[in-house]
């Protein structure tokens, strides 16, 4: 399984939005191979390290609710090219992780971010997808046709139009473990991502019916990540029943956290040493993240492992 981050769609789903993420799904991550695009070359810097940092900032990025969406806004006088907010803010923060206010950036300004943040010289303000080929080849990178069983992290993808960042590549995260069967127990489709919605669904797999089964990975709020012979995707828990009794911990189950670290984001990064306390689970992620589970307190949030937290 590899992971996708890019700058996808404003929050109303045009290419034009507000400084911030109103919708929590405008700059994110997605399993590549569901999230829709179907990509033409990859993009490879041969420095492995800064190749790495560039995957960690488009994750940051992704997780951090003040970085929208947007290619330029009208503002009645001209249009304000707000794809740039990214940008400006990493000259300022020094850190994506720091960015506090409201920015947006676009697909190619989301990447020449990250690519500058990374300390790879000759990164662009101004680089477009039309002009991303010539740009990302003169700074170093190699081109690569599109292969997804051979994307790394800190891959850069293009396809006419879009542009996004390898977070974890292909071998860089093992296939999600099969945890149980579950039955279906209505007609469904399967979706892309955890959200219910037409323009979602996973078009690589027909509508799933009645007593079909299915193997379940992992589970989201309101939906289960399942496996279909060879393909991924999500249904909606109401959809499912599942057949063995549950042994992990899932979002909205109370616990306690066992004390250690707590860290600023899934992926890692800064960790914040607390002690034991009780909260709730928030988010889980799947085991591709080495801190998948988010959990928080009136106190304390952030995340860990589930090792870190017992049931309560």
């Amino acid at each position: 399984m590899a992971i996708l981050g890019h700058a996808a769609s404003a929050e109303d789903g045009s290419g034009f939005g507000i400084p911030g993420d109103q919708t929590g799904r405008e700059v994110r991550m997605e399993t590549l191979g569901t999230d829709g695009n179907k990509w033409v070359y990859i993009y490879r810097y041969p420095d492995a390290s800064k190749a790495y940092n560039v995957a960690e900032a488009a994750r940051q990025a992704c997780m951090n609710s003040c970085v929208g969406y947007s290619r330029e806004t009208y503002t009645g006088w001209g249009y304000y090219h707000s794809r740039y907010g990214l940008w400006e803010a990493v000259s300022e923060f020094g850190d994506i992780r720091k960015i506090d206010v409201p920015v947006n950036c676009d697909c190619s300004s989301m990447v020449s971010s990250c690519i500058r943040i990374a300390g790879i010289d000759g990164a662009v303000r101004e680089m477009v997808t039309a002009v991303e080929d010539a740009t990302l080849k003169s700074i170093g990178f190699e081109r690569l046709d599109y292969d997804l069983k051979v994307v790394k992290k800190g891959d850069i993808l293009w396809r006419q139009g879009h542009t996004g960042v390898v977070v974890e590549g292909w071998e860089d995260t093992p296939l999600p473990t099969v945890k149980y069967r579950g039955r279906v127990t209505s007609l469904t489709p399967v979706y892309k991502t955890a959200r219910a919605s037409l323009d979602n669904v996973l078009v690589q797999h027909p509508l799933l019916g009645k007593d079909n089964l299915v193997d379940v990975c992992d589970e989201t709020e309101g939906f289960y990540f399942v496996r279909i012979v060879d393909k991924y995707g999500y249904v909606p828990t109401d959809k499912l029943v599942r057949d063995d009794e549950r042994v992990e911990i899932i979002v909205g189950d109370s616990v306690r956290f066992l004390g250690g670290n707590l860290y600023i984001s899934a992926g890692g990064g800064k960790g914040v040493e607390v002690p034991q306390f009780e909260g709730t689970v928030r988010a889980k992620l799947s085991e591709a993240f080495k801190y998948p589970y988010y959990v928080s307190s009136k106190k304390y949030d952030g995340w860990c492992k589930e090792e870190d937290l017992k049931r309560i």
